[in-house]
């Protein structure tokens, strides 16, 4: 028997024998395959054409062939492509500070083939460049299938600036497909760079404000906060930001951070101003917000820190001349004042005046000196004009003690001179600022039977009186008592 085979594409055929003798089998010579070129399920048939040829009984040339018929052989399987890996994103940029949690970025792997006819997809990493981690794996993912299993983490343990790649690995599996061994795809390369970040260190330098005492109505300059960056140098490095604001009172804080580098201070963009409107002794506080800053990261908060705010604001000194009891109408301001003890009888008993000297300011505010100087005159008898010093706020210091004296006709007149200043416990004294006060009186003429005996009894309720006035100031307060003269 002879045969051949024939087929139509999709599916192949080759082969024949001839002269295949009686009750003998040929399980070689004919084949039957598939085309490969497209991936798919295929189907078709081969048909085996047979000969009986007798030519080996010999007698029957020259028709020793005869054509006895066919057979068909059907035939199906399916055609598999290899696994396409594709890998989304080639490139991954990571950033983040010292102590933070590692950042991870996924590695989104997809066997790209468009049907069911492909080979499932491995993946794993191979080499990863220094600062980076990788893990995890895939093992048979399907046709059109993705898997983020896999992933790669930059370590934060050392501040630094990293790159270089990593590497996936990739292998065509015919577990579940086609059966057959593990194919070698190669390998592709996801570009890496990150940057661990040093944190900044906030440092406030200026832990008090004291603007000491001023005075009502001052210009003050504003006051600077220092505040440095105390972080160690080591690149990249994190830049401190922040804000200044006040807690009330007359004390205004504001002023933002640019940015201050690692080991660097800045001594002028956090100020603090003080209002004078109003006199008094302040106390409050400014609060500084800081916060980590670099160009790629969500700010760090490192939280506030308090600048303690102090002032003294105070009044000027302000001298007045209060009567304090006794003779005289007493009349004037700070410009000038003037006792008036008005006319008395020649010979009749010395009237008296008791003055006091008055720091009319209100408090908190500087304390008032002075002293006096007399002009030209008579008339009067002065005790207790010596210097005076500290007087506070609100304080008379009386003991200044004038008395007119009758024994003459005329009228009379004395100008003293005070000279007075403010000063404080800051060191400040201020200029000197004169007061006039004006004594003046009249003795007028009037009928004494007997002038020598009432001036000599005059002379001596004088002296009486003026003993009797020593020994009153010598028992007040020592706050309410001057020098003598």
């Amino acid at each position: 028997m002879n045969a051949t085979i024939a087929a139509a594409a999709p599916i192949t055929a080759s082969g024949g024998f001839s002269l295949l003798a009686p009750g003998a089998t040929n399980n070689t010579a004919l084949t039957v395959g598939m085309e490969t070129g497209t991936a798919g399920a295929k189907s078709g048939a081969a048909t085996i054409s047979f000969v009986s040829d007798a030519s080996n009984v010999g007698g029957c040339a020259p028709n020793c062939q005869l054509s006895i018929g066919t057979q068909t052989v059907s035939v199906s399987g399916s055609v598999y492509r290899l696994a396409n890996p594709t890998i989304d994103p080639k490139t991954v940029n990571l950033a983040a500070r010292v102590g933070d949690a590692n950042p991870q970025a996924p590695i989104g792997v997809t066997n790209a083939s468009p049907d069911a006819f492909t080979e499932r997809l491995n993946a794993s990493f191979g080499s990863v460049a220094n600062g980076f981690a990788a893990s995890g794996a895939i093992a048979g993912l399907s046709a059109g299938a993705s898997s983020n299993a896999m992933s790669l983490t930059l370590n934060t343990a050392a501040a630094g600036t990293y790159g270089g790649t990593a590497q996936v690995n990739f292998v065509s599996s015919g577990t579940g497909t086609t059966g057959a061994p593990d194919a070698n795809l190669g390998s592709q390369t996801v570009a890496l760079s990150g940057r661990v970040y040093t944190p900044a260190v906030a440092q406030v330098n200026t832990g008090v404000i004291d603007f000491g005492i001023v005075h009502k109505g001052d210009v003050v300059a504003a006051r600077n906060v220092s505040v440095s960056n105390t972080a160690p140098v080591a690149t990249p490095n994190d830049v401190l930001v922040g804000s200044l604001g006040s807690n009330g009172g007359p004390f205004t804080a504001s002023g933002n951070l640019a940015g201050v580098a690692a080991q660097a201070s800045d001594t002028t963009s956090f100020a603090v101003a003080l209002s004078t409107a109003n006199a008094g002794v302040f106390s409050s506080s400014a609060n500084a917000t800081f916060a980590s800053h670099n160009a790629e990261l969500a700010d760090k908060a490192l939280g506030t820190s308090t600048v303690a705010l102090k002032a003294q604001v105070n009044s000027f000194a302000e001298l007045a001349v209060a009567h304090a009891a006794g003779a005289g109408s007493l009349s004037g301001s700070a410009g000038g004042y003037t006792l008036d003890f008005g006319t008395i009888l020649l010979g009749s008993a010395g009237p008296m005046a008791e003055l006091g000297i008055l720091n009319a300011a209100s408090g908190p505010a500087d304390l008032l000196n002075g002293a006096f100087s007399f002009g030209t005159g008579t008339g009067f008898t002065f005790d207790g004009f010596g210097p005076f010093a500290g007087i506070a706020a609100g304080v008379t210091q009386s003991g200044l003690d004038i008395v007119f004296d009758s024994a003459s006709l005329g009228t009379f007149s004395q100008t003293i001179t005070i000279s007075s200043f403010g000063s404080n416990a800051s060191g400040y004294q201020g200029p000197s600022f004169d007061t006039t006060l004006m004594v003046r009186g009249t003795v007028a003429v009037a009928a004494i039977p007997e002038p020598e005996t009432y001036l000599l009894m005059s002379a001596g309720l004088l002296t009486l009186w003026v003993a009797r006035r020593r020994s009153t100031r010598h028992t007040r307060s020592s706050s309410m008592s001057g020098p003598s003269d």
